[in-house]
């Protein structure tokens, strides 16, 4: 993952966590493009992030990635770095725990 994304990918708890003060509309929908996102890993990041903020509102972008099979991964001078699992896995997730919470 590109450097200018890693600091992307460190300021997503801070944005959830801004959501879930606030339920800011702009920052939902700057989840939701994530999940759209070139980078897997940036996708499995948006993913993961709003199944945490557990809206409904996410689902269409969530269902979106459960056509993506990819395992995101990436070659640095020290090895290959991977996830465990595959972005439509992230998203199964985070669609479980919105219906968990809409449950609730």
């Amino acid at each position: 993952m590109p450097r200018r994304w890693r600091t992307l990918a460190a300021l997503l708890p801070r944005l959830r966590d801004t959501l879930v003060r606030q339920d800011r509309a702009a920052g939902f929908d700057a989840l939701t493009e994530l999940t759209r996102h070139a980078d897997p890993f940036m996708r499995q990041d948006a993913a993961r992030t709003l199944g945490e903020l557990g809206d409904a509102r996410a689902r269409p972008a969530l269902e979106r990635l459960l056509e993506h099979e990819t395992k995101p991964f990436e070659r640095t001078a020290t090895g290959t770095r991977t996830n465990i699992y595959r972005a439509c896995d992230t998203a199964r997730m985070a669609i479980e725990a919105i219906d968990l919470r809409a449950r609730a």
